[in-house]
């Protein structure tokens, strides 16, 4: 005879299962899908302070800029648990090409606008910037709190 194991799961499909324990990891992706909504009506987003900064990078050819990818994300990447405050921290690589598009993309949150200004300051921070600054050619950032236009 065969055994069957019914367990019981407010899920009826596994991949809504996956979004509701994901989207939270990376809300900006799940709003730009449609899966969230912009005014969520948890706090938990909102109150995050966003710290966008986009680079277009240095390189004759792709093999150039990729070993500049490679730097600039081992370098972010280990400022992960170093930084008081900091939430997030994600490193994106643009695939698109297009020509105005940026090559990489830092992505990351944090607590308060104090825990922002910390991390600016952060000598591991500022180890980061030493190391990535020769890389880039153009360097853009946003720094953000979800729906808060009183800056504008």
């Amino acid at each position: 005879m065969l055994g069957f194991n019914f367990s019981y799961s407010p899920y009826p499909n596994p991949a809504d299962q996956l979004l509701s324990e994901q989207r939270h990891k990376c809300p900006a992706a799940f709003i730009a899908l449609g899966i969230l909504p912009i005014d969520n009506e948890t706090s938990e987003m909102s109150d995050k302070i966003k710290h966008i900064v986009m680079w277009k990078l240095k390189g004759n050819n792709d093999t150039e800029r990729l070993q500049a990818v490679e730097v600039i994300k081992n370098s972010f990447e280990s400022l992960r648990g170093q930084i008081p405050g900091m939430t997030l921290l994600e490193i994106g690589v643009d695939f698109s090409r297009i020509e105005y598009a940026c090559d990489v993309v830092l992505y990351s949150e944090f607590e308060s606008k104090d825990a922002l200004n910390g991390y600016a300051t952060h000598p591991e921070h500022a180890r980061v910037k030493q190391e990535v600054a020769d890389l880039r050619i153009t360097r853009h950032q946003v720094d953000y709190l979800a729906g808060d236009f009183s800056a504008i």
